[in-house]
């Protein structure tokens, strides 16, 4: 896992994350005082995925197809408020957190980017 701060100077993360067949660009851009994770779809259209208020202890990076389990599923949080214990990607997704502390997945569904928290 690649710090966000490595990933805005060096570049971005290119796939395709939307499932268009066209590629997509994930990326961080300072917005006023925070910065963002954005995605730029090959269709034009750009998606604010979070927004962060300090760079130092977060990466970005891409999670590979695969079956996981959600952080609610792990024990954290409301358990009787738990809608998915595990998702399952059939292709590669974005994930994003804070080094050794939060992981979230980011996964094309039903039109739009879904995020699920794999760790707190």
């Amino acid at each position: 896992m690649l710090s966000l701060i490595v990933f805005a100077l060096a570049g971005s993360l290119l796939g395709d994350f939307d499932q268009d067949g066209r590629e997509d660009r994930a990326f961080l851009r300072r917005a006023g005082g925070a910065y963002e994770l954005v995605v730029q779809r090959g269709s034009g259209e750009t998606t604010v995925l979070d927004r962060l208020d300090n760079p130092a202890t977060l990466y970005f990076d891409v999670l590979p197809p695969g079956t996981y389990k959600t952080a609610c599923a792990k024990g954290h949080g409301n358990a009787s408020t738990c809608k998915q214990h595990t998702i399952r990607l059939a292709r590669p997704a974005i994930q994003f957190g804070t080094r050794e502390a939060s992981q979230a997945a980011v996964v094309w569904e039903d039109g739009h980017f879904q995020t699920y928290w794999l760790s707190d």
